[in-house]
C-alpha cells in the first residue's frame, strides 16, 4: 500500500469499494473502529465520522463496528460512533480469579432489530463458535 495514492481513509474505502464492486456485500464490521481510527492516519471529527458512515450507507452497506471500550465511554464519544452506527458488538474481557479470562460479548445497538443487549459468554470448540449466558457476573 506504499506506493498507493492518498492516506490510509481514502487506500481503505477506495478497497472496499473496488471489493464491493467486484463481489457485492450486505454487512461490514470495522473491528475494530479504534483500530481503525489508529491505522487510517486521519483525524476523526464527528463531521468526518458521519461522512464515512454516510459513504458506507450511499453503497447500501450494513455497518457494524466492534468496541473493547465500556459503552459508557462511546456515548460521550465526540465523534457520534454508536449513534452514527448500524450495528455495535461490544467485547469484555473480565479476569476471574488469578489467571482465567473470560470473554463476553452483547449486541449493544442493531439498528431497527429488537436485540437482547445482555452479555454473553463465547468461545471456539469443536470447530465453532458457541455462545452462553455467563456463568459469573463479576460486573458489580
Amino acid at each position: 500500500m506504499a506506493e498507493e495514492e492518498g492516506d490510509w481513509r481514502t487506500i481503505i474505502l477506495r478497497y472496499v469499494k473496488n471489493v464491493h464492486n467486484e463481489m457485492p456485500f450486505d454487512i461490514f464490521v470495522l473491528d475494530s473502529l479504534d483500530s481503525f481510527k489508529s491505522i487510517a492516519q486521519f483525524d476523526f471529527n464527528r463531521e468526518s465520522m458521519k461522512e464515512l458512515f454516510d459513504w458506507f450507507k450511499e453503497l447500501k452497506i450494513t455497518v457494524l463496528f466492534i468496541t473493547e471500550r465500556p459503552l459508557e465511554a462511546m456515548d460521550v464519544s465526540p465523534q457520534g460512533e454508536t449513534y452514527l452506527a448500524d450495528g455495535v458488538i461490544e467485547l469484555l474481557m473480565p479476569e476471574i480469579g488469578d489467571a482465567k479470562v473470560y470473554r463476553w460479548l452483547r449486541c449493544v445497538k442493531m439498528r431497527g432489530m429488537p436485540n437482547d443487549s445482555r452479555y454473553y459468554a463465547f468461545y471456539h470448540a469443536d470447530g465453532e463458535f458457541k455462545f452462553s449466558r455467563p456463568l459469573a457476573d463479576t460486573r458489580n
